[in-house]
């Protein structure tokens, strides 16, 4: 009327090989979250910028912009905004040498 030892064991055995499989698998969605999250706050910060330009009339120099977790500063030069990545990246794909330019992303790790 019982589990044997024999059948426990066999039960905790494939819950732990279940749980090596899935950690790692979640692990990596996690992160492409995080990558989509951060790709689209520096979109908004391309955006941000860009109104500022033309609604304010900003000269186009430096400035930081804060969207989300993701702090960027822009620059304007003809019509070129560059958008670059100070701080607050959650994705360990993107660093400090990660911009975006016109639509494209730059130097975004693994990609």
């Amino acid at each position: 009327k019982a589990f044997t030892l024999a059948e426990l064991l066999i039960v905790v055995a494939i819950v732990a090989v279940l749980v090596g499989i899935g950690v790692p698998i979640f692990s990596y969605q996690l992160n492409k979250t995080y990558l989509a999250v951060d790709k689209a706050n520096i979109r908004s910060c391309y955006a941000t910028a860009s109104s500022e330009y033309v609604a304010n009339d900003w000269d186009g120099t430096y400035k930081e912009f804060t969207e989300g977790s993701i702090t960027c500063s822009a620059t304007v030069t003809d019509t070129v905004v560059t958008i670059r990545v100070v701080s607050g990246a959650k994705s360990d794909k993107i660093s400090s040498a990660t911009y975006f330019e016109n639509g494209i992303y730059y130097n975004i790790d693994g990609e």
